[in-house]
């Protein structure tokens, strides 16, 4: 398999990685009023993950799409844990598993 190739499955992976962080949210539109604070920020933080993800993975496909190579993109990702899983693909490795929550100052949060 192709280097381009691979980077495609594996940003298919992490597109998926990231519905599936959307679905784990899907509470939130059933959540009743009364949810504790702590209950909310820990919300609040998982839809600004999902955002952080979802940015990140369209900014990487930009720069393919404009003709940057896919190491240069993957290496301009801001997440740690997504820039680790996606180079590992390009190098024809096993990716790290996809840990959640993601390692600590892999996200910033409310930026």
């Amino acid at each position: 398999m192709s280097i381009d190739a691979r980077f495609l499955a594996a940003l298919s992976d992490e597109l998926a990685h990231g519905r599936a962080m959307a679905e784990a949210l899907a509470p939130l539109l059933s959540a009743a009023p009364s949810a504790g604070q702590h209950e909310a920020m820990v919300r609040a933080q998982g839809l600004d993950m999902l955002v952080q993800h979802l940015d990140a993975l369209a900014a990487m496909t930009a720069r393919v799409a404009e003709g940057d190579c896919p190491r240069n993109a993957v290496v301009a990702a801001p997440l740690g844990g997504l820039v680790e899983r996606m180079r590992a693909s390009l190098n024809g490795e096993a990716a790290p598993a996809i840990s959640h929550p993601p390692p600590s100052g892999d996200l910033m949060l409310f930026d």
